[in-house]
């Protein structure tokens, strides 16, 4: 069964060229991503603390502190993997369409290979796992008082930010250099595509 409101095209439509490329795997979204990965965790981190009054009075107890470390990685994948699902969820709730997931050398990725997205929704479904996430790993911030326990999800707040660099990267072109234009995006997973009706390419 199809959304009542269609937000893709199952084919190019003829007045529609490519304009845009984002390659995850090249060497200029890998050095983009790069910069701003940095960046964008320091940022979070800082605000974290700030709010919390960079609180550093954290207690290294033996116990706690490798239970810490042994929970800590996984569950820094794990919340790869839901960010992609995420993805999944909102691309399978706007489209109906066949999911492809996987793993390229530099990232996870989620695609609609077999369809091209229009922009509205393509920023909605690029944008879900930064904004579930976020809420999710904010809310046991409010309630969390010691100290350890808060860095630690800063500092997984923080990779979850940097981590959507790519997605804010694509959200940012879609939102700014395409505004006020009509876009189709095919999302093969690892690189995604941007179409342009040929009258607004000028």
């Amino acid at each position: 069964m199809a959304p009542k409101t269609k937000h893709y095209f199952s084919e190019l439509p003829e007045n529609y060229i490519s304009d845009y490329v984002i390659d995850a795997s090249s060497k200029k979204t890998g050095n983009i991503v790069m910069i701003l990965f940095p960046i964008f965790f320091a940022l979070t981190f800082v605000i974290c603390e700030a709010i919390n009054g960079f609180n550093f009075a954290i207690e290294f107890k033996l116990a706690r502190t490798l239970v810490a470390s042994v929970v800590f990685i996984p569950t820094y994948f794990f919340m790869i993997i839901v960010h992609e699902l995420i993805h999944g969820l909102f691309n399978k709730i706007l489209t109906r369409e066949k999911l492809v997931f996987g793993f390229s050398k530099k990232s996870a990725y989620c695609g609609t290979p077999s369809i091209y997205i229009k922009k509205g929704a393509k920023i909605v479904i690029a944008m879900a796992p930064f904004f579930v996430l976020l809420i999710a790993l904010i809310i046991p911030l409010i309630f969390v008082k010691d100290p350890f326990y808060y860095l630690l999800i800063t500092i997984l707040l923080g990779l979850h930010v940097g981590g959507c660099s790519g997605d804010l990267v694509e959200f940012f072109i879609l939102l700014f250099k395409y505004k006020g234009k009509e876009v189709l995006v095919l999302d093969i997973g690892p690189s995604q595509t941007i179409y342009i009706k040929a009258t607004n390419n000028k």
